[in-house]
């Protein structure tokens, strides 16, 4: 019975970490596109952006989508590791926790949709 406790435990602290890495890889990713299209510091991407915004954009706006899957699986799957007897104070933070990581994708994201539709207003 401990045995399965620990592993438990472990997939639960494994899936954390898959969030946390998912959340990190996408501020990464949308500010890096954001800081290379708007400093026009890839000039070849800066161009295609200009040619394709729509695509960029539909392209950007369905990441969005599938790093919110990820999140919500790994939080899904969490919570079916999850023993009841959580103090509340640790539930609230691991709540707040999860609103942090999905605020911090969606809003790197709209960077980048950002920087993509500012490029056809300039």
């Amino acid at each position: 019975m401990e045995k399965i406790k620990h592993d438990m435990k472990e997939l639960r602290d494994q899936l954390t970490t898959y969030a946390d890495r998912i959340t990190a890889f996408s501020f990464i990713q949308s500010v890096a596109f954001a800081l290379a299209v708007g400093n026009g510091g890839a000039a070849g991407l800066a161009a295609n952006v200009q040619k394709h915004p729509c695509m960029t954009s539909t392209a950007l706006s369905l990441s969005l989508v599938l790093y919110c899957l990820f999140l919500f699986f790994c939080h899904r799957s969490e919570d079916g590791l999850t023993d009841d007897s959580l103090d509340p104070s640790v539930r609230n933070a691991i709540k707040t926790i999860r609103i942090a990581r999905f605020v911090i994708i969606v809003l790197a994201a709209l960077l980048s949709i950002g920087i993509t539709v500012s490029t056809q207003i300039e």
